[in-house]
């Protein structure tokens, strides 16, 4: 097994001394212990190995240990856009000494990274796209239809749940042979879980073992996408067990908000969003007035670490939560601005949804808000589910705190 394999090397290095390939031993060590829990040791063994790798005698392993540390050991604590950096620099190594597969290893996570860190979805789709088809020109098989996930979503986002092209579809990629093969299957689970969430997808029952769970149960390795495929699972626990009065979603979300407050403690940078996020839509559970708070934390987080999609996020489950409340200016700020930096993210699809949602919360007339050049629009509850509009003065900001 390759902990043993690394052991060995590591052995042989420290009797016989550096050799080219030490490098590469450390990267692998330190998969291990990150997959043992010491995920501090498993970072500083992997940085050892970066540091060790620049010497002349191991630089062509660069790409090797840049893939290995960043898929399984870096982004635990250093924020996902360095790692998705060093990834290209790993692609770019890999060219320079002709290590043509972890090169494009390498690239294919950076891919992948970027996507994650709230790129621009044209761009992203695009990067999917070619990999698709040129791993199809030249009949390379491994991961491409995880590739294949990530552009389906990409296209989901920007185009809308039913947009068909001549790629596989959610109900084929469901069917799809590889659906058997685990790592495909916790992959499809944790796109499935965004798009649900995204969507405003509930019809469905989710039943089924969470994918949390089904981590924990086969000690499977984890991967960003794992992460944030967890986080929206915490998200839509927490929205079934407040509309649906599903009760161990309660207890599902709150396993994952613990699991998720670990990751933020060790890397606040990707996770406390996050987590702030998942605390609030908690905390909205219960009834707390500190739920406002906790959202506002949540997106001025996002905002600082640069994750524009989460901060539409957060902004959007904020605004329906003061709605629900009666702060209805707000509310009204929150969505808009929600809808806004869904279109930057190049979510067109979703900031639709929103703009809808909006249009049946507030009316037609939240259009107007525009001709009034120096004034917003504020409203009224009618007491109906739907509010009134009426003009206020720009530059007031929405307040988060509820009055008693």
């Amino acid at each position: 097994k390759m902990p043993d394999v690394a052991l060995k090397m590591l052995e042989t290095t420290m009797k016989h001394g550096y050799c080219a390939l030490s490098p590469l031993a450390f990267a692998v060590f330190s998969t291990t212990l990150a997959q043992l829990g010491h995920n501090s040791l498993a970072y500083r063994i992997s940085k050892l190995a970066k540091k060790l790798v620049n010497r002349p005698l191991s630089q062509r392993y660069a790409s090797g240990v840049a893939m290995t540390t960043a898929v399984r050991v870096d982004w635990i604590v250093e924020p996902i856009q360095i790692v998705a950096e060093n990834l290209l620099n790993g692609h770019t190594s890999g060219l320079q000494v002709g290590d043509l597969t972890n090169a494009g290893h390498s690239d294919r996570l950076h891919k992948a990274y970027v996507y994650l860190a709230g790129k621009d979805l044209g761009d992203c789709r695009n990067l999917f796209l070619q990999y698709i088809q040129s791993s199809a020109n030249e009949n390379v098989v491994f991961n491409a239809v995880h590739m294949m996930c990530y552009y389906r979503m990409t296209v989901t986002l920007i185009e809308g749940l039913h947009y068909v092209d001549n790629f596989p579809s959610w109900d084929q990629l469901s069917d799809h042979p590889d659906r058997l093969d685990n790592d495909f299957s916790l992959a499809f689970q944790a796109h499935n879980y965004m798009k649900c969430f995204l969507f405003k997808i509930f019809d469905k029952e989710f039943e089924g073992e969470g994918l949390l769970c089904k981590l924990r149960r086969e000690s499977s390795i984890l991967r960003p996408l794992s992460m944030i495929g967890i986080f929206y699972e915490g998200l839509v626990s927490f929205h079934l067990a407040r509309v649906q009065q599903l009760h161990h979603m309660r207890s599902q979300g709150i396993e994952v908000l613990e699991f998720i407050k670990m990751y933020s403690e060790a890397n606040p940078a990707t996770f406390k969003n996050k987590y702030l996020l998942l605390e609030a839509s908690r905390m909205e559970l219960m009834g707390s007035k500190e739920a406002g708070l906790f959202y506002q934390k949540s997106i001025e987080a996002a905002r600082v670490n640069k994750f524009l999609h989460e901060e539409a996020l957060a902004s959007e489950m904020a605004g329906q939560y003061l709605f629900s409340n009666g702060v209805l200016d707000g509310s009204y700020d929150l969505l808009k601005r929600a809808a806004d930096k869904y279109k930057s993210w190049g979510a067109i699809a979703v900031a639709k949804r929103v703009e809808n949602e909006i249009q049946q919360l507030f009316g037609a007339h939240y259009v107007m808000q525009d001709s009034y050049g120096g004034m917003m629009m504020n409203s009224v509850s009618t007491g109906h589910g739907r509010a009134i509009p009426r003009k206020r003065e720009m530059g007031h900001d929405f307040e988060f705190s509820l009055q008693p």
